[in-house]
């Protein structure tokens, strides 16, 4: 039953991006695209766990424009391309970020933060899952 309530949240914040995205004409801010021009978006809620959302990932075609929003309802937009299709503009990760498949969303996006170094792209690997991420610091949560 869980699922079904993650499902219809997801679906209630998905609405309120669109929204949002086609009022104040921000669809520059979704970068990855697919190869028929259409921009896969991924909802993640801050308690999912990693791995299930990468799995939806996968099933919109590998890359997507990840939007998570945390447990404080912050939005946060990721984008999450295949290690191997990285944009030549990506600035290109070092070794794989030392992730655990069954970290929830909010700590993904607490990792991204707090790194050292201060970039927020690092590589993601785990048995089936190598994907570069990109934190885009777009501005979402004011607008919706």
């Amino acid at each position: 039953m869980a699922a079904n309530t993650d499902a219809e949240i997801r679906r209630k914040y998905a609405r309120l991006l669109m929204g949002c995205i086609a009022r104040n004409n921000l669809h520059s801010i979704l970068t990855v695209k697919d190869s028929d021009g259409a921009t896969p978006i991924v909802i993640a809620l801050g308690h999912e766990k990693v791995d299930a959302v990468f799995q939806r990932i996968k099933h919109a075609g590998g890359s997507a424009n990840l939007v998570i929003v945390d447990s404080s309802e912050d939005v946060h937009l990721i984008t999450m391309v295949p290690a191997s299709h990285a944009a030549p503009t990506f600035d290109e990760p070092n070794d794989p970020a030392d992730l655990h498949k069954n970290i929830t969303m909010d700590f993904l996006v607490h990792y991204m933060q707090r790194q050292a170094d201060g970039k927020e792209t690092f590589r993601i690997s785990f048995t089936g899952v190598n994907l570069d991420a990109s934190r885009n610091s777009a501005e979402l949560a004011s607008v919706l």
